[in-house]
């Protein structure tokens, strides 16, 4: 539990506000706690962050929760421990980095295990061990996911269903936990990753059932994944359908961080002989033209629904950094593996890929930029 800070922390801290740089920022206090605020007046939110307050040269790693206000002397929500002062400690010492502030990157504060072995035991060790080391992105979902509310009624081990090797169901672990840890702030707002650590909580806007947009979508754009999330079988509580796009930019989220856990242990499985893939790619042009459909429809029929989403900060901000990295996993795919492409569906993201190069598309991705 977060605790109020002692007058000497407090003195402390105070040292720290007189003393930082007018370009990076500063520390604020209320009632409440402590938060850091930029000089644009924004403050992270349920995020690390590299701060070197008194400017030694030395940044210590701080978390700030959902509120935006710093965690002290307890454990952070993927489960590292932060001290009375709020800094990150490893066996009581404090983790400090060289020179600059700012965000978390590369998952530096991930200290990974040995890499376990291809055929290791399926336990919640081995499977952060193997995502430490291969795919840290996967590894910071996977332990959202278990501090999550969520997490009893979907606990990680239960997605291999008695698989006997981890990465045979790496790439759905990743991606449900996804889910799991989007979901955790409840109803009305979603938690998406991004990359290297870093959450945005997207609040919903007004939406209309996605159903709405199934008949105008040719049948040579029904791919795979169709049926499923939009056309006859997808079941009206379906976060896609009843929660629009914001349900559909979760999908997006889940289907590319579990696409790149396939990827970045691709080697290594290649190396132990396994040779069979999952499709998951494929949701990077099904997902992308669903997300960009939905709100030209919201254009036409719903204005107020188009304002309120291209006013929606937050949302382009995920959706551009999720569009940014799945494109990236799919390029690493078609470089390394070309006929990968071929054997499964390239017919169908061809189709959708050509679709949107039109310009009323590509004007929309324009718009969506942050």
């Amino acid at each position: 539990m977060r605790k109020r800070i002692s007058m000497i922390a407090m003195m402390f801290w105070m040292t720290l506000v007189m003393s930082i740089s007018a370009s990076a920022g500063q520390w604020k206090q209320d009632t409440t706690g402590w938060w850091w605020q930029e000089n644009d007046g924004s403050y992270p939110i349920s995020e690390w962050r590299w701060i070197d307050g008194n400017n030694d040269g030395e940044a210590e790693c701080y978390y700030f929760g959902s509120d935006g206000y710093l965690l002290t002397d307890t454990r952070t929500p993927d489960g590292y421990m932060v001290d009375h002062n709020g800094a990150w400690v490893e066996n009581g010492i404090v983790r400090t980095k060289t020179a600059v502030s700012g965000p978390v990157t590369g998952m530096d504060i991930k200290v990974p295990a040995a890499l376990p072995a291809f055929n290791a035991p399926v336990t919640q060790d081995n499977i952060l061990a193997l995502l430490d080391n291969l795919d840290p992105d996967g590894a910071c979902i996977v332990r959202n996911a278990l501090v999550s509310p969520m997490n009893a009624a979907n606990p990680l081990l239960g997605w291999w269903n008695g698989a006997s090797r981890i990465t045979d169901q790496l790439q759905t672990a990743v991606h449900e936990e996804a889910h799991v840890a989007a979901g955790s702030e409840g109803y009305g707002r979603q938690r998406i990753y991004i990359g290297d650590g870093q959450y945005v909580t997207v609040e919903y806007t007004p939406v209309f059932d996605s159903i709405e947009i199934s008949a105008g979508i040719p049948l040579q754009l029904r791919t795979f994944r169709f049926n499923t999330y939009l056309g006859i079988y997808a079941m009206p509580n379906l976060s896609s359908r009843c929660d629009g796009v914001y349900g559909m930019l979760d999908e997006y989220a889940a289907y590319c961080w579990g696409t790149n856990a396939e990827w970045k242990t691709y080697s290594y499985c290649l190396a132990n002989g396994r040779t069979n893939w999952s499709n998951s790619w494929l949701a990077y042009a099904e997902f992308r033209y669903y997300i960009l459909r939905y709100i030209l429809y919201a254009g036409e029929h719903y204005p107020e629904i188009y304002q309120g989403i291209l006013s929606n900060y937050n949302f382009k901000k995920a959706f551009t950094a999720i569009d940014g990295q799945f494109a990236s996993v799919i390029r690493g795919y078609h470089e390394i593996l070309p006929e990968y492409a071929v054997a499964f569906s390239w017919g169908e993201y061809s189709a959708l890929m050509n679709e949107m190069s039109r310009p009323e598309y590509q004007e929309l991705i324009s718009l969506l930029r942050p």
